[in-house]
C-alpha cells in the first residue's frame, strides 16, 4: 500500500501475484507501465500519469481510476486501456496503432498539444455523465454504451470509422458539427444534436440511424448505403461526387428543410419514398440535368406534407418514378423546372 504519492523516472511493474494499492494517491511514471499477469492494481481515485520521453502501457486485466498522457515522446498501447474516469493526453501521444487495443472509459480528452494515434482500435464511452473533447485528431471507431448521457464538450468530433450510439444509451453534441464514416444507433439510444451538422466525409459506409439529424450532409468521392429510415429536421445535402444508395433497403426518408444533390452527386431511391414535412419553406434540388437523362437523382414516391409554407422545385427537373402525394393545402411549385411522374 502506497503512503505517500509516487514518482518514478524510469520503468514501473507489478509482477505477478504481487498487489499493489494505491490509497488514492498520484502515481508519475517516466517510462513503461507493466502490470503482469496474476498481478493485482487497486487504483481507488488515484491519477497515473505518463510524464517521461515515453514508453509502453501495459495495464494487465486491471482498471485505471484516470490518466494522464504529459510527456514528450509516444506512450504506446500494449493491452486493453480501460478507465473509472477520464483519459487525457495534454503532452505528447498515445499510440494505439501498433496494436488496435479498445480504450473504455468514461470521458477522453486531448489537448493541441496532446496526440491520440487511434489506428483500428475502438474507444467505448461505458460509464454516464462523461465527455469526449479531442482537439485536432480524430477516433478510428467510438462507442457510447452508457445507460445516460454523454456530451461532447468543446470541440468538433471527427470518427474515421463508426460512431455507434447503443441502446439506452444518449450522445449530445452541445452543438458542435461530427464528422464520420458510418452511423449506427440501435434501439431506444438517442442523439441530442441541436442546430449542428452531421457530416459523412468517408466512402464505404452505411447510416443506420433511429434518431432525427438537425441537418445531414455526405460529402466524400464514393459511395454511403442507407440502411435504415432516415429523418432530417432540417437541410439534407449530396455534395458533388457522393453517392447515397438507398436501393436494397428503400428506406423512408424524412426531410424538414431543403433537399439538395449537388451537380455531380448521385441519389439511388430504390422504392422508397421521400417526405418533405418541413414547418418553413422547403427548396428541392435534384441534381438532374434533364428528365431520364440521369443514372439515380430520380425520386420513388414523394410525399409533400408540409402545410405550412411552399415546397418549391429550383434548378432541377423532377422526376418520380412511382406517387405524388400532395396532403390537403400542402403545396409543391416546379417553377419553370419539367416533371414526370411514371
Amino acid at each position: 500500500t502506497l503512503d505517500a504519492a509516487l514518482d518514478v523516472n524510469d520503468d514501473f511493474a507489478i509482477s505477478s501475484t504481487q498487489i499493489l494499492n494505491t490509497g488514492n494517491l498520484a502515481i508519475n511514471v517516466g517510462g513503461d507501465w507493466t502490470v503482469a499477469a496474476g498481478a493485482t492494481f487497486t487504483v481507488g481515485t488515484s491519477l497515473v500519469t505518463f510524464d517521461g520521453a515515453g514508453g509502453t502501457l501495459t495495464p494487465g486485466d486491471e482498471t485505471f481510476a484516470s490518466v494522464t498522457i504529459n510527456n514528450s515522446g509516444t506512450t504506446l498501447l500494449a493491452g486493453v486501456l480501460d478507465s473509472n474516469n477520464t483519459i487525457t493526453i495534454t503532452g505528447g501521444t498515445l499510440d494505439v496503432s501498433g496494436t488496435n487495443y479498445g480504450i473504455t472509459t468514461k470521458s477522453f480528452a486531448s489537448s493541441v498539444a496532446g496526440i491520440f494515434t487511434a489506428g483500428g482500435g475502438t474507444v467505448t464511452i461505458d460509464i454516464t455523465a462523461g465527455s469526449i473533447n479531442i482537439a485536432d485528431d480524430a477516433f478510428n471507431n467510438l462507442t457510447i454504451t452508457n445507460a445516460g448521457t454523454t456530451t461532447i464538450a468543446t470541440n468538433n468530433l471527427n470518427v474515421d470509422g463508426t460512431l455507434t450510439i447503443s441502446a439506452s444509451a444518449n450522445l449530445d453534441s452541445n452543438s458542435l458539427d461530427i464528422t464520420t464514416k458510418s452511423w449506427t444507433d440501435t434501439g431506444n439510444g438517442t442523439f441530442t444534436q441541436g442546430a449542428r451538422i452531421v457530416t459523412v466525409d468517408t466512402a464505404g459506409g452505411t447510416i443506420n440511424a433511429n434518431t432525427t439529424f438537425n441537418d445531414l450532409t455526405v460529402t466524400h468521392a464514393g459511395t454511403t448505403t442507407l440502411s435504415a429510415a432516415l429523418d432530417v429536421d432540417d437541410d439534407f445535402v449530396i455534395a458533388s461526387t457522393a453517392t447515397l444508395d438507398n436501393a436494397v433497403a428503400a428506406a423512408a426518408i424524412g426531410v424538414g428543410g431543403d433537399w439538395t444533390v449537388a451537380a455531380g452527386a448521385t441519389f439511388t431511391s430504390g422504392t422508397n419514398t421521400v417526405t418533405f414535412d418541413g414547418g418553413a419553406a422547403q427548396v428541392i434540388t435534384t441534381g438532374l440535368s434533364a428528365i431520364a437523362a440521369d443514372a439515380g437523382n430520380d425520386f420513388n414516391d414523394v410525399v409533400v406534407s408540409n402545410t405550412a409554407a411552399l415546397v418549391s422545385v429550383a434548378t432541377n427537373p423532377l422526376e418520380i418514378d412511382g406517387t405524388l402525394t400532395i396532403n390537403t393545402t400542402a403545396q409543391l411549385d416546379i417553377a419553370d423546372q419539367a416533371m414526370t411522374v411514371t
